[in-house]
């Protein structure tokens, strides 16, 4: 990172991230520059449960080395290194990730990328790479997400590019348009991030029961029941949730009671956790900004096109009907000077 406030601004983007996933959500870590290291819990068994101890662990590791020096500066990053190793991990583990969307999330400098070739182009060749080992319905749920500080003046940002290509997001976190109060609230800025990852096929409303905890008001232990609510756009609009009593799922009252709960809890943290969703492009879109956003952008030229194509149409119509007005008038006039002369050869 070449400045202090990028720096800052991605430590808390990440830190944000991490805070967001739960004990079922998966996570691998990588990171990057001349080479690409991966974090030694991951490297010895895979993907790993994103508990609080492995959440606390992976951070501590990624802030020993990921540091602000000079030599960093100057070494810059080379993405094609991180994709490398990236998607030789999901070959590698990928049996572990069930049915579930994987998102690749870099977070990077884009004025400090120092790839001798592009690295829009490795990236394409490992998601052909992984296509031809896994099959496309993999490939389909993997997508990259990228959050990224500077501003490359003149030209192209392969980090903008990453998510336009896969189906993803880019989300700048010093974006020039922001207000100095909309810059500082970076879990604000990565919203977007957070909206589609809460997306949730329509139909699929499986209630989800968390671990057993003690109550607080001496109760004793008890569980909650939640689920989420969405409109019918997909977009996450909250949950509800009640919470339940241990003495509930006594065996004793209610036979068949720790099965049925071991049954939901089954549904909610195996196999069924991760639904077959289908992620509609329009959603995308709005979360990119609408139809003509960064992904789109000669949608905007077409757009102010097409808004000067009715006021060309009507220029032309005025254009028509003062030329015809002139016209018949002339065309009166003539006639008029015609029937004259006629007249006056008359007499």
């Amino acid at each position: 990172m070449r400045s202090s406030n990028g720096y800052s601004r991605t430590v808390s983007a990440l830190n944000s991230l991490l805070n967001s996933l739960n004990e079922r959500d998966k996570i691998a870590a990588v990171l990057f520059t001349k080479k690409a290291i991966i974090y030694p819990g991951n490297e010895k068994t895979g993907f790993l449960f994103a508990t609080d101890a492995t959440k606390s662990s992976l951070l501590d590791w990624i802030l020993s080395l990921f540091v602000q020096t000079s030599s960093t500066t100057n070494s810059g990053s080379y993405h094609t290194a991180a994709f490398e190793t990236s998607f030789a991990f999901l070959k590698q583990y990928s049996s572990s990730l069930i049915n579930c969307d994987t998102s690749l999330v870099v977070f990077g400098d884009a004025d400090n990328i120092k790839d001798e070739s592009n690295p829009v182009n490795s990236l394409l060749t490992q998601y052909q790479s992984l296509s031809n080992y896994l099959g496309t319905s993999f490939v389909k749920k993997v997508r990259v997400f990228s959050f990224s500080v500077g501003i490359q003046k003149g030209q192209a940002n392969p980090l903008k590019s990453y998510p336009c290509l896969t189906g993803g997001l880019w989300i700048p976190l010093d974006p020039s348009d922001a207000s100095t109060e909309q810059s500082s609230d970076v879990r604000g800025l990565m919203s977007p991030f957070f909206s589609f990852h809460s997306y949730r096929r329509l139909g699929k409303n499986d209630i989800i029961w968390s671990n057993f905890y003690s109550d607080l008001l001496g109760i004793g232990n008890m569980t909650t029941a939640s689920l989420p609510c969405y409109s019918s756009g997909g977009m996450f609009l909250g949950v509800v949730g009640v919470d339940v009593p241990a003495t509930l799922f006594n065996t004793t009252t209610y036979p068949d009671a720790h099965s049925e709960f071991s049954r939901r809890k089954v549904l909610s943290d195996g196999v069924g956790y991760c639904p077959d969703v289908d992620i509609q492009d329009s959603f995308v879109d709005d979360l990119r900004g609408g139809a003509c956003n960064y992904c789109n952008q000669p949608c905007g030229n077409l757009a102010v096109m097409l808004g000067f194509i009715p006021a060309v149409l009507v220029a032309f119509v005025v254009f028509v009907i003062v030329s015809f007005y002139f016209y018949k008038r002339s065309l009166m006039k003539a006639e008029g000077d015609d029937e004259k002369e006629e007249k006056a050869l008359v007499k």
